[in-house]
């Protein structure tokens, strides 16, 4: 079997069913491939030669894309739900993944995600049937086999209440990474 030749691997890029861009440390957009058209309605000529920032939807504080530069460089990745915009204005959740790349010599980011918005209304496999007596009683975690970050407390009663349901993951409202509910400070 033969390897790809570049045209290829670009053709195969250039189709991939999720939106991918690739920007420069200097934080320049150089490539974006046919689905992140699809997605956020930029054409490669309205959006190469910009910033990532063009995208964003003014949702999220300084403090979160510091912590997302932050787990980046100290992990080698970043990946989470981000609210962007898209070109007609309209502000849209979505599942993003970026982690350096090394092409041609060059260090880039590949930022690669997608539209959450269309797959939570339109894959039924996300749905899930849970009573508010399974969560009340606390099982969120064991019933889902997950850990449960609860964001946005702002109380100690919050806090308390969180404890109780055996959440044991939070962060205040846009001042902290998600951590254990006993190391944040009284409020």
């Amino acid at each position: 079997m033969q390897a790809l030749n570049e045209h290829d691997f670009r053709a195969l890029v250039d189709n991939h069913p999720r939106a991918i861009m690739l920007s420069t440390p200097e934080a320049t957009i150089v490539y974006v491939n046919n689905q992140f058209q699809s997605v956020t309605g930029y054409r490669p000529e309205d959006i190469i030669g910009k910033t990532p920032s063009v995208l964003s939807s003014g949702l999220h504080s300084r403090g979160f894309y510091s912590d997302m530069w932050v787990c980046l460089e100290e992990t080698g990745r970043w990946e989470g739900l981000i609210w962007n915009r898209r070109k007609n204005g309209e502000n849209y959740p979505q599942w993003l993944t970026i982690y350096p790349v090394e092409y041609d010599g060059r260090k880039l980011y590949a930022g690669i995600f997608m539209d959450v918005e269309e797959l939570t209304a339109n894959d039924e496999r996300l749905a899930i049937n849970i009573s508010a007596r399974q969560i009340s009683d606390g099982r969120l975690e064991d019933l889902l086999d997950l850990e449960v970050v609860a964001e946005g407390i702002e109380t100690e009663a919050q806090k308390t209440r969180l404890t109780e349901l055996k959440c044991h993951r939070g962060q205040r409202y846009l001042m902290a990474r998600p951590s254990p509910l006993a190391s944040l400070a009284a409020m």
